[in-house]
């Protein structure tokens, strides 16, 4: 009996379990994608302020920056740096010690061909103690 009553209970145990885990899998899931979306709207509003026509023209100042440092500040941890460039040199960006390196665009895993133009992700390092999602777009002509 007690045998029986172990397997039993172990397999309704395994079936909540299972339950438990494809649930708490699928609003993970949705949580990524929700934010994510948010990300992607962000950055797509951004290239069409009329602050980035200054990036076209080649004359940045100060203002660029100052847009960038507020916003990160406004949205507070969910963005690292953001930085804009010009041929891999940064000209604005929301940390001014960043202004005037280089930056090498790591490689392009995922690519969104959205109405307001292209949008590039660059796949996360898994292996790094702060793993960070590196989003990419041009701005129109």
């Amino acid at each position: 009996m007690t045998a029986l009553a172990y397997y039993r209970a172990r397999s309704a145990l395994s079936v909540e379990i299972r339950q438990t885990l494809a649930t708490q899998a699928a609003t993970l899931t949705e949580q990524i994608q929700a934010t994510l979306f948010e990300r992607i709207n962000d950055l797509q509003g951004w290239r069409r302020l009329d602050l980035m026509e200054e990036l076209k023209v080649g004359d940045v100042d100060k203002r660029l920056s100052r847009f960038l440092s507020d916003i990160k500040i406004a949205y507070a941890g969910v963005y690292r740096d953001i930085l804009c460039t010009i041929d891999t040199q940064v000209v604005a960006a929301s940390n001014a010690a960043l202004i005037g390196q280089l930056v090498q665009e790591p490689p392009t895993w995922m690519n969104f061909e959205l109405a307001d133009g292209p949008v590039m992700l660059a796949r996360p390092d898994p292996t790094s103690s702060a793993p960070q999602l590196i989003m990419r777009s041009e701005l129109p002509d």
